[in-house]
């Protein structure tokens, strides 16, 4: 699949190269523009297949890794190395290049390096996120430790009482119907200190209208969807209408890493 990308690109390469030599001796402009495109569609596809992941040319690498050894894990590590290791050289390549010949292409170049770095990083993080969590469900990853408190309980008494001394980092937030709310330890952080007394926690939760909810059968890859759907920190873990815990990034983000870490 990765290999597509690429082969499309120098098939549309082939396509303006007829173009232009259909052209030539007919329009000037009409050959210009196809071998302008050409050459773009042979430098993407050129670019794509570095062995650098994400790019395609690391994703075909990684893949024929995990052929050889048919260890997923060690095969993304090493693309991942590999793909930092062609950024910094893009980074490198475009400093000369702006010392030497010209600094706008340089400075280009080196973006497209610190791009590259960055994206083989967040790939690797999302790779870890996915397979350590494949195989648990809701249930497995949520945690029953938080507390739910009145809604008029104050910061002050919330921070100090319960999340700072080393507890959850959240807390449920009850209402005269029933659950009103979450509020986390960066909603805490965003209200000044000074402020902490005369605030209560009704007036920065989280409204849990918009909280994301998830069963507690669901799989760890649905877990993952629901994350990046609306709020982001927390999920409520939910069956017959009430809670049984809750699921927080921070927290995931450790069961996820401790397993692949063991399996490495």
């Amino acid at each position: 699949m990765a290999v597509v990308g690429p082969l499309s690109s120098v098939a549309l390469a082939g396509i303006f190269a007829l173009l232009w030599l259909l052209g030539r001796n007919t329009s000037e402009p009409l050959t210009a523009v196809g071998m302008y495109l050409c050459w773009i569609n042979l430098a993407l596809a050129a670019f794509n297949m570095l062995p650098g992941f994400p790019l395609d040319g690391g994703r075909v690498m990684r893949s024929i890794l995990w052929w050889r050894s048919r260890n997923y894990r060690r095969a993304t590590r090493i693309a991942t190395i590999t793909g930092q290791a062609v950024g910094c050289l893009l980074v490198l390549g475009g400093a000369t290049m702006g010392v030497l010949v010209y600094w706008f292409s340089g400075l280009w170049l080196a973006f497209l390096g610190v791009f590259l770095y960055i994206a083989a990083w967040v790939s690797m993080r999302q790779a870890i996120l996915r397979e350590g969590l494949k195989d648990l469900t809701a249930r497995d990853m949520m945690t029953v430790d938080c507390r739910t408190v009145p809604a008029e309980t104050s910061l002050e008494a919330l921070g100090n009482e319960y999340i700072l001394p080393g507890g959850p980092r959240c807390a449920l937030i009850s209402g005269r119907d029933g659950l009103a709310g979450v509020i986390t330890m960066n909603d805490l952080k965003d209200v000044p200190r000074r402020r902490w007394q005369t605030t209560t926690a009704a007036e920065v939760i989280v409204p849990v209208e918009k909280m994301g909810f998830v069963r507690p059968e669901d799989d760890g890859l649905t877990v993952l969807e629901k994350m990046g759907e609306g709020r982001a920190d927390i999920l409520l873990v939910e069956s017959g209408g009430s809670v049984l815990g809750i699921i927080d990034r921070y927290h995931l983000q450790g069961i996820s890493r401790a397993r692949w870490d063991s399996a490495t």
